[in-house]
């Protein structure tokens, strides 16, 4: 059995192969920790009871199979209220098998600073690939005026007004924004998709009506070069341009109030595309965005240097990506934001086993394939297996000897 050196604890999880379509590469998973984590609601509360402080919340690890470390950004460590949740970076998901993952958490350990960081530290932009250019994950920065993008691009962003949108209670699918319907967030004009992109959004309205950006690329008094919000009073979704007529698609599902939704708008080359909760929905074949020289803006529109038509509701995660993201990601994406991607295992704890000239842990050399006793020593021509026995006392060995007359405690020679 393989472990990852240095770690005392850990609990496995599992990707369920029956939410992946596709193979993935370098795919971010949203991990909650609670007591109701995951597709069966386990909980994994222990973890919380191993780091005891938010202080500790570095001293984990993330691994692909046993050993093979992922990188983590942590949105949020909540200890008092046992809850945090996690973004890591899986380098490869089957499609056809399960996927298994560990977690490894240790209050002795020191802070792992190379595979896990908070949003905006430098190592925890690794967890977004090369096609990801803008990543908010629903919560103020540095201060209550400013937001992180957290991809290595920093396209951070300006709140219209301090507090404003505010943070909310979090849910399983990460902190969130509440914008009242007079909040936006400005991320100004260096960053201007036309072609061949992915804009990915989670989140809820309060209340259906026309006119709700999501986000948007301003519009400059002629065009708009492309948004996704509202277009129905009933709720249907555009993702489209604006050149005095509609230049994109509009969905016929309807987003219901208070009713948390995954969509994403996707452009290529010629058509535009909306995937509703992980589901390919509605596509049309139209000419591109035109260019502006406005604002990207979320949860409003940039009119001529005026934000307006703004969201009212609830915005958990924006993501924007170079590329049209398959079916399969956005799939995956929406299970990961509903916290329905992982199986939980058991707590694990490192065993130790005496072997020859020191006490090691079982991952640190296999020992041998004997069955019940892999350690035996001999004396006086006769074989005694070595075995492990739990014991609440602290002064006494957990080792001990298997003789003929039953288990006996290994003692110091005086």
């Amino acid at each position: 059995m393989a472990w990852l050196s240095g770690w005392n604890k850990r609990v496995k999880l599992t990707i369920d192969s029956g939410d992946i379509d596709a193979a993935l590469s370098d795919f971010p998973i949203l991990v909650y920790i609670s007591a109701s984590s995951g597709i069966n609601s386990e909980d994994i509360s222990f973890v919380f009871d191993e780091l005891t402080q938010d202080a500790n919340r570095k001293k984990i690890a993330v691994t692909l199979g046993e050993d093979t470390e992922c990188y983590v950004e942590i949105e949020k460590w909540d200890d008092a209220n046992e809850k945090a949740w996690l973004w890591i970076k899986v380098p490869t998901i089957a499609s056809g098998s399960n996927t298994d993952l560990y977690l490894y958490y240790d209050s002795s350990h020191a802070d792992n600073d190379a595979y896990v960081g908070d949003t905006n530290d430098a190592v925890a932009e690794n967890v977004w690939d090369d096609a990801t250019d803008l990543v908010w994950l629903g919560k103020d920065g540095v201060d209550n005026q400013h937001v992180y993008d957290s991809t290595t691009n920093d396209r951070e962003g300006i709140e219209g007004a301090a507090g404003e949108p505010t943070e909310e209670t979090a849910t399983r699918g990460g902190y969130g924004a509440d914008f009242d319907g007079g909040d936006w967030i400005d991320f100004g004009n260096s960053y201007s998709p036309l072609t061949n992109f992915t804009v990915e959004f989670y989140g809820h309205i309060n209340a259906t009506a026309v006119d709700k950006q999501i986000i948007s690329k301003g519009y400059d008094g002629s065009n708009t070069q492309w948004e996704l919000k509202t277009t129905q009073a009933t709720g249907e979704v555009s993702f489209r341009a604006w050149n005095g007529s509609s230049l994109g698609v509009e969905s016929t599902n309807q987003l219901a109030a208070g009713a948390n939704t995954y969509l994403a708008g996707k452009y290529s080359t010629t058509t535009w595309y909306i995937n509703w909760n992980g589901i390919a929905h509605v596509s049309n074949v139209n000419d591109g965005p035109p260019s502006t020289n406005m604002k990207l803006e979320v949860g409003s529109v940039d009119i001529n240097g005026n934000p307006g038509q703004f969201w009212d509701g609830s915005i958990y995660f924006i993501r924007i990506s170079s590329g049209v993201r398959a079916d399969a990601w956005c799939k995956a994406t929406n299970e990961t934001c509903i916290d329905h991607l992982l199986d939980w295992g058991s707590e694990e704890i490192l065993s130790a086993y005496y072997h020859g000239l020191k006490v090691q842990s079982v991952g640190e050399l296999a020992l041998c394939d004997v069955g019940t006793n892999p350690l035996r020593v001999r004396k006086g021509g006769t074989t005694y297996g070595v075995e492990l026995v739990d014991t609440s006392d602290p002064n006494a060995s957990a080792v001990r000897i298997k003789t003929s007359s039953g288990i006996k405690a290994i003692r110091k020679y005086t």
